[in-house]
């Protein structure tokens, strides 16, 4: 039967880079930037490189290098609410018509003056009429009191102001992980605020909460700050660790969403057949582990092999439940049949 070469593995790692100019690792086109904090074995961060390819690198102050949301060593960044952030050059592709914004997050604590607010991600001045755009945390409508415990995400441009008025409780936690995200087509603003809960997955995920509001996304020429903004009154310092940030320069579906959140969540996020017989084998994902069935023959062994052709993991019994949480990126489940016939097939992991 069909088995791959070396050839076809570099051949699919050189296509998935091309790819990953514009499209998500979980298939979602339109990424114009993203930023994931992964670093090495350091307790610091020194540059943060934009992993779209598109060239929208920060410069960085402050930022320590945390286990992320799987408690994967350098996979975050720790910002102290205070001096951390991250500076990107303006470039004019950071501020489209409509726009997307994921990212995900544990909040340590707020901002202790009025508002209460967190800056996630912000390109422009100060808060009215010299921002492009702005998304951050801050309390609900008690701004001028020390309420942290009614935070809520907010998504404003130069002409769309603060959404004062937004649905009780559900509120931003300290010490959680969340999937937080808005998107934005120039009239409608949809909210989506998920806690990473490891043994409790979300699935058909809809909006917490919808405004309207006809705008547009401002074009200046200020820089990109994560993690605080240059209003020197208000900067509103980020206390907490980031595990990624991701900025689509389009209106993102439910779907895409959802597709965005099983990925960062962990687990399989695609299995692509390469088999000429693929009826034969079936391989699925559930939580952590994959299960891998043979309709044919029995099966003798299957390989977990990465991208360079090394063999990572090798199982000889037991082809259900195949724990693949120490993994992440592109690898080939090679399965090996007793008759000698051979299948594999590629699976993408978060």
């Amino acid at each position: 039967m069909k088995q791959i070469s070396l050839y076809v593995l570099a051949f699919v790692f050189i296509a998935f880079n091309i790819q990953a100019q514009t499209t998500y690792p979980s298939g979602v086109p339109g990424c114009i930037a993203r930023w994931t904090f992964d670093t090495t074995d350091v307790a610091w961060l020194d540059t943060l490189p934009d992993m779209s390819a598109n060239n929208n690198h920060g410069s960085v102050t402050n930022i320590a290098s945390v286990p992320g949301f799987r408690n994967k060593p350098h996979s975050a960044g720790s910002f102290d609410g205070a001096t951390s952030f991250a500076k990107v050059m303006h470039s004019s592709m950071l501020s489209p018509s409509s726009l997307s914004i994921i990212t995900l997050l544990k909040f340590n604590g707020f901002y202790s003056g009025n508002c209460q607010g967190n800056n996630i991600v912000y390109k422009g001045f100060d808060y009215s009429g010299n921002c492009d755009w702005a998304f951050y945390v801050a309390d609900g409508d008690l701004c001028s009191q020390f309420t942290p415990t009614i935070e809520k995400p907010h998504f404003q441009t130069s002409n769309i102001p603060p959404t004062s008025t937004i649905p009780t409780g559900n509120f931003i936690d300290t010490n959680k992980w969340y999937f937080i995200a808005t998107t934005y087509n120039g009239s409608t603003i949809n909210y989506y605020q998920i806690i990473m809960d490891t043994t409790n997955k979300a699935y058909n995920i809809m909006p917490n909460y919808t405004f309207t509001y006809p705008s547009t996304i401002g074009t200046t020429t200020n820089n990109l700050f994560i993690g605080a903004t240059q209003n020197p009154p208000f900067k509103y310092f980020l206390n907490g660790a980031m595990d990624e940030l991701v900025l689509f320069n389009k209106y993102l579906s439910n779907t895409d969403i959802q597709s965005i959140y099983d990925y960062l969540y962990g687990w399989v996020t695609g299995i692509e057949n390469n088999n000429v017989n693929s009826n034969l084998i079936s391989i699925t994902s559930l939580n952590q582990n994959i299960s891998v069935i043979s309709n044919s023959h029995s099966i003798k062994s299957v390989e977990l092999i990465d991208l360079a052709g090394k063999v990572i993991g090798k199982h000889n019994s037991n082809f259900k439940d195949i724990k693949i949480a120490n993994y992440s990126g592109i690898l080939i489940v090679k399965v090996n049949l007793i008759n000698g016939e051979v299948y594999n097939q590629k699976i993408f992991i978060r």
